[in-house]
C-alpha cells in the first residue's frame, strides 16, 4: 500500500513521487501470464496486472503491438538524452492513454501519433511537466471485490489519491507502492481539509504532471461533492474524468437480501441522506408519500428521521438499518419503522449505516419463513434474513 499522509498536510503535495518501474531479466518478463518483449521498456507489473482481471482469456498479442511501441518510445528517449524521470512520466502517460485501444481497432499510425505526442512533451528543453489529470473514481460500498475494473486500472496508475475516511484498506493496497495516499476525509468533530484546501491541493497537484484520483466511497456523483470538485477542476483548466462506482444506494439493501423494487409490491424508490444541511428534514416526509420504497444513506439522526417518516407511512411500516454493508462486519437490524431506533440502539450499530423503509424490507423474509430479527451476513454474500 502507498505511503499515508493526513489531510492537514495538503499543501506540501507540489514534491513529485514516482514509482519504480522494475527490470525485464533475461530479456523476456513474465507479468500476469503476459509475455512482455526485450524491446519494450520495464513496464510496471502492477500496473499492466490491473488491466487485465479475465488474465486467462487475455492473449499476449493484444500487448504485443503495445510493448513494442512502448520499446520504440523508450530507444528515442534514452537516445536523446531525456532523463529517468521525464522517461517514467512519458511511459505512464502513453500506458494510460487510447494507444493500445486503437492498435487493437487497427489505427497503428493514430495510436504512433499518440506516441510521438506524447514522446516529444517528454523532450521539453524548459523541463516543464505536462499538465496532469484528475480521475474522480468510486471505491463502492466497501466490499474491494466490488471495485470496478476500471477504478482497480487507475488506481494501480495513480501519482496521488486522495481518499475518502470510509475507504476500506484493502482497496488503498491496490494503489502502486510509491502512490502518495492523502486522507481527504471528513469526520465529525475532527479536524479535517475544507473542500477548498482539498480541490486547491488537487489543481496543484495536477499542474505538476501527476495522475490525481479523487476516490469517493460509492458512486462519486451520489451526495459526495463529485459534481464540484469536477466544476472546480474544469474552472482551473485541469483536465478530469468520472469513473462511476457501485452506490451503496443499491448494493447495501441488495446485501442485505432486499429488493428495493418487487413486482406488485414497490415500483417506485428514492434515495436521500440523512445528512441535510441546515438539519431540514422536512423533505422527507414528502419523498416518503411519493415513493414505494426509501433508501436514507448515513442517517445521523436516526430516531429523528424515523418519528418523521413513522408520522406519514405509519409505524408499522417495515423498515431496515444495515451497517457495515458488503465486509465481514455488516449487521442488518429490522424492525417496524416506529422501532427501528430502539432496536439500533439494543444492538449497538456502528456507522456507516443505510436505512431502508419499505414493504420491500420484508418481503424476502415471508418468502423464507425467517423472523425479523437482526441478522449478520458475510461479505459480498446474499442475506439470509433471519
Amino acid at each position: 500500500m502507498g505511503r499515508q499522509m493526513n489531510g492537514a498536510d495538503l499543501p506540501t503535495l507540489t514534491r513529485r513521487f514516482w514509482l519504480d518501474w522494475g527490470r525485464i531479466r533475461s530479456g523476456i518478463a513474465h507479468c500476469s501470464g503476459l509475455v512482455l518483449r526485450a524491446e519494450a521498456p520495464p513496464v510496471p507489473r502492477r500496473r499492466i496486472a490491473a488491466r487485465m482481471p479475465h488474465r486467462r482469456s487475455t492473449s499476449p498479442s493484444t500487448w504485443g503491438p503495445f510493448t513494442t511501441l512502448m520499446g520504440r518510445m523508450r530507444r528515442r528517449l534514452r537516445c536523446g538524452g531525456v532523463s529517468a524521470d521525464a522517461q517514467q512520466r512519458a511511459f505512464r502517460r502513453l500506458l494510460r492513454s487510447p494507444a493500445r485501444s486503437l492498435l487493437r481497432d487497427g489505427s497503428d499510425d493514430v495510436a504512433s501519433a499518440v506516441a510521438l505526442t506524447i514522446e516529444q512533451g517528454a523532450h521539453d528543453p524548459s523541463g516543464a511537466s505536462p499538465m496532469g489529470e484528475v480521475v474522480l473514481a468510486g471505491a463502492g460500498p466497501g466490499d474491494p471485490e466490488l471495485l470496478t475494473i476500471g477504478a482497480r486500472a487507475i488506481l494501480a496508475d495513480a501519482d496521488i489519491v486522495f481518499h475518502d475516511a470510509l475507504v476500506a484498506p484493502e482497496v488503498l493496497r491496490m494503489c502502486g507502492p510509491q502512490t502518495l495516499l492523502v486522507d481527504a476525509g471528513k469526520r465529525s468533530g475532527r479536524r479535517s481539509a475544507t473542500q477548498a484546501d482539498i480541490n486547491d491541493a488537487m489543481i496543484t497537484a495536477a499542474r505538476a504532471g501527476h495522475l490525481v484520483v479523487r476516490l469517493k466511497g460509492g458512486d462519486p456523483f451520489l451526495f459526495g461533492r463529485g459534481g464540484e470538485e469536477v466544476a472546480a477542476l474544469r474552472r482551473a483548466g485541469v483536465p478530469v474524468r468520472v469513473i462511476p462506482g457501485v452506490s451503496a444506494a443499491l448494493a447495501v439493501p441488495a446485501a442485505a437480501g432486499i429488493p428495493v423494487t418487487h413486482r406488485g409490491v414497490a415500483a417506485s424508490v428514492a434515495v436521500v441522506t440523512g445528512h441535510w444541511a441546515g438539519g431540514d428534514l422536512s423533505h422527507l416526509e414528502g419523498l416518503a408519500r411519493s415513493v414505494d420504497t426509501l433508501v436514507v444513506l448515513m442517517p445521523a439522526e436516526l430516531e429523528e428521521i424515523a418519528q418523521r417518516l413513522a408520522a406519514v407511512v405509519g409505524p408499522g411500516r417495515p423498515a431496515a438499518l444495515v451497517s457495515n454493508a458488503t465486509t465481514a462486519a455488516q449487521r442488518v437490524i429490522r424492525a417496524p419503522l416506529g422501532g427501528i431506533a430502539a432496536a439500533a440502539r439494543t444492538a449497538q450499530v456502528e456507522p456507516p449505516s443505510t436505512l431502508v423503509v419499505g414493504e420491500v424490507v420484508d418481503v424476502l423474509s415471508k418468502a423464507w419463513g425467517a423472523s425479523l430479527d437482526e441478522a449478520a451476513v458475510p461479505a459480498g454474500a446474499l442475506a439470509s434474513p433471519g
